[in-house]
């Protein structure tokens, strides 16, 4: 039943037979017309590579114009999806404007024609009270629905839909014109998402080899920095970004930098537009309030940014994230353990990058960042990159025997040398008590009455919610209200001017009845009513309130129902700082707390205060490193504040995020190096000797 697919000088004729003989010629021709040129449009959207979503708004937008249809869905489903979920949709009667129950009938509807692989126009049957658990496949609404499978010839996972709720009262011969015209839309789009499919194959593969190619010149480049300046020119040059720029950040940000930009040979650090992308890295480096997304468990954030111009659009990627998850080595052998690589990808014109483009660009940045930091730790030791450069050029055997056997002495002599033995490990905030807010159901907020760090009293309300189906229930209970008053007031009429006995007696009947129904609908829209005053969260202590940038983050927006809103802490709350250490660091810590020479201290990311002094609370459970507990175990220390301390600024809050820093005494630099196989070492020679030199 596939329709040709129509091209600019033959288009499709579209004639419904419903069409009455005695239209004008003028308006029929006028309306093929329209028609053609519906389907020339789209004809030509499916040859070009515009963005699907684009295309699909087209597709629904023309095919509802051509057939003055009440809705137009486009459906998308794939093998791992038990129902189709509709991507795109135009007009009065969508998957949007159905109940619940109403789109699951639709979407096993949806799933029974693409199982047919046949076209199909299904007539209404409306139903009060669906069950969508016990119904079958029907049509649900008040409209003829007709489904027309996309045709794709390149395989892909799954397909598309095209559904058409269409006005009632056709014909069959009007039903299978309409049907036809479906089908030849299917068509073109079809053509178009094959050719997209198509072109996505060829990109994975043109970067692929791309990539592969790149990575191959980096063993011709021995220096850190070369490493990483081709890191980002790559970046810019495959993956068209406008400009590319790699930062180190610390939380010190006076100690940040700009390491490589793309194409550029210097960068001045103290130049207002290197302070402008510092301060983007860092806000989209250290702040939880941007939204991030993974792929190979790289750290990624999106970040738009509208200027007089243009909407620029900032990748924002942080590359010690991924390398710390999958490298048994320490990124960084020099500065502190807290600092992190954030790449910084910009487009001028808005564009995000693709999922396709992710995969090859990820791969390309991890293995440029790895290369980059081998040669900085090689570099970081003395004569180290003297050393290599003569392993490289074939110097003397001599040398390499002098400058090995000069680096082993300096190693075994520092070995001896007494060393603070310190900690450092990522801290988490975490208040003793603490009223949490979560959305009692799907709403929109309409009005956040608090700001961050705003104390409030028991009762202040926090946020008002709105919800947009309470309100279509109330507009739809009052309508219905109305018109059972305007019927009542038409019996109540007709009730006077008849004189038969059997006609009064019904009309009073339905007078009984409307005023019943009446009262029902009253009480649903007082329910409502409650509801409303619930949908105002108060607060229920006297505290401050716990909620970075509430405003911008949830100002207008939807959120589900037990989505966490905003917290408020307690006014006499306590404080603990809570950081996983590892099993062998626990042994550490517990002789410097029998010993009494444990002493602490945190720094919180973006707080004014540098350090401040913790005490000792209690050691936590363990658990592993990894989600799937295949990683070493951690166990959990927890400390508190000193006294009464507690340094009031924005930046302690609930789940605020920071660096603790733990003493444990000094030790030797070898034992502090090699501490755990020594440990290792000697259990075994211990456990060989108490086993009677049985291993």
């Amino acid at each position: 039943m596939n329709a040709p697919i129509a091209d600019l000088e033959t288009p499709f004729r579209f004639t419904p037979a419903s069409v009455e003989a005695a239209a004008s010629d003028d308006l029929v021709r006028q309306s093929q017309r329209e028609i053609a040129n519906f389907v020339n449009e789209i004809a030509a959207a499916a040859r070009s590579d515009q963005p699907p979503r684009q295309f699909s708004r087209l597709l629904v937008d023309r095919t509802l114009r051509a057939l003055v249809a009440q809705g137009v869905v486009l459906w998308q489903y794939t093998s791992a999806s038990s129902r189709p979920m509709p991507i795109d949709r135009c007009g009065t009667t969508t998957d949007q404007t159905l109940t619940k129950n109403q789109t699951l009938v639709i979407a096993d509807l949806v799933t029974e024609v693409v199982e047919m692989a046949m076209p199909a126009v299904v007539p209404p049957t409306p139903v009060e009270d669906l069950d969508p658990s016990k119904a079958n496949a029907i049509n649900p609404t008040s409209y003829p629905l007709a489904i027309v499978p996309v045709p794709i010839a390149t395989p892909i996972d799954g397909g598309y839909v095209i559904g058409v709720f269409l006005e009632p009262g056709g014909n069959v011969a009007t039903q299978r014109g309409y049907l036809r015209f479906i089908a030849q839309m299917a068509d073109l789009a079809g053509g178009y998402f094959a050719a997209i499919h198509s072109r996505h194959l060829q990109r994975l593969c043109d970067w692929s080899t791309t990539v592969d190619r790149e990575l191959q010149t980096l063993s011709s480049l021995h220096r850190s920095i070369d490493i990483r300046d081709r890191l980002v020119d790559v970046v810019a040059e495959q993956f068209r970004f406008d400009r590319v720029v790699l930062c180190r950040l610390h939380p010190k940000r006076h100690h940040s930098e700009i390491v490589s930009a793309s194409h550029c040979d210097h960068v001045d650090q103290h130049s207002h537009a290197a302070s402008e992308i510092l301060e983007l890295a860092h806000t989209s480096g250290w702040n939880d309030t941007y939204a991030d997304s993974s792929s190979d468990n790289l750290l990624r954030r999106t970040w738009f940014q509208e200027t007089g111009e243009s909407n620029a659009v900032h990748e924002i990627i942080s590359l010690s994230e991924h390398l710390e998850a999958n490298s048994s080595d320490s990124l960084d052998t020099i500065g502190p353990s807290s600092s992190t690589w954030v790449l910084i990808a910009t487009r001028l014109d808005g564009v995000r990058l693709s999922d396709a483009a992710r995969r090859p660009m990820d791969r390309w940045m991890t293995q440029a960042h790895t290369a980059a930091m081998r040669e900085h730790r090689l570099e970081s030791v003395p004569w180290g990159r003297l050393l290599a450069d003569s392993e490289r050029t074939g110097r003397g055997r001599l040398r390499r025997w002098i400058m090995a056997i000069t680096i082993v002495a300096t190693l075994v002599g520092a070995m001896f040398l007494p060393m603070p033995l310190s900690l450092t490990t990522p801290a988490v905030l975490m208040p003793g008590q603490l009223q949490t807010v979560f959305s009692p159901r799907d709403t929109v907020v309409e009005t956040v009455h608090v700001t961050h760090d705003q104390w409030v009293k028991p009762g202040d309300p926090l946020v008002t919610l709105r919800s947009p189906e309470m309100d279509e229930d109330r507009i739809r209970l009052q309508g219905r209200r109305n018109v059972l008053r305007q019927r009542r007031i038409s019996i109540s009429n007709d009730l006077v001017g008849v004189s038969d006995r059997r006609r009064q007696d019904q009309l009073q009947s339905e007078q009984i009845m409307i005023d019943e129904e009446i009262a029902a609908v009253t009480a649903e829209l007082e329910s409502l009513d409650r509801w409303s005053d619930e949908l105002t969260l108060r607060s229920r202590v006297a505290g401050r309130v716990d909620a970075w940038q509430i405003e911008q983050a949830l100002q207008s927006r939807p959120i589900s129902r037990g989505d966490l809103i905003l917290r408020v802490l307690p006014e006499s709350t306590d404080w603990t700082i809570q950081a996983n250490v590892s099993m062998s660091d626990v042994g550490k810590i517990n002789r410097a707390v029998a010993n009494e020479t444990l002493s602490a201290q945190v720094t919180i990311d973006g707080s004014d205060h540098d350090w401040v002094p913790l005490v000792w609370d209690r050691l936590g459970p363990a658990r592993r490193a990894s989600k799937d507990e295949t990683g070493p175990p951690l166990h959990q220390v927890c400390f508190r504040l000193d006294g009464d301390h507690r340094p009031d600024d924005v930046a302690w809050r609930s789940d605020a995020s920071g660096q603790i820093l733990i003493r444990c005494g000094s030790i030797s630099l070898g034992r502090w190096m090699w501490g755990d196989s020594i440990d290792k070492a000697h259990k075994k020679l211990t456990q060989w000797f108490a086993g009677g030199n049985q291993p």
